[in-house]
């Protein structure tokens, strides 16, 4: 990632967002919020990047669209049980951009 601003956000009532980069980037830490309900974060990139950090037991389910651009699930398997009350959903477009979905 580049120079662009990492937000971590300690919110235990989150409640999703939008991230929207064009010729630029961000990074998202969700590691130390809390949900109470299912949330959504949408995304658009535009020659942009996202990097978005989920708490290994939450549960991501993913629906970008990407055009000439790439969008990575990078979370690896844990020891954790997923949490079926911990649901993020990140919908959004990729254009010519990039978005990282991580869990550490």
């Amino acid at each position: 990632m580049g120079a662009g601003p990492k937000k971590v956000i300690y919110s235990k009532h989150f409640r999703g967002g939008n991230l929207t980069n064009v010729f630029g980037s961000i990074e998202l830490d969700l590691t130390k919020a809390d949900i109470q309900q299912p949330i959504v974060i949408d995304t658009f990139q535009l020659f942009g990047s996202a990097k978005i950090i989920i708490p290994p037991h939450w549960t991501v389910f993913s629906n970008v669209a990407s055009v000439l651009g790439s969008v990575d699930d990078r979370r690896f398997q844990t020891i954790y049980n997923p949490d079926t009350d911990k649901k993020i959903y990140i919908t959004g477009t990729c254009i010519l951009g990039n978005l990282t979905i991580k869990n550490a």
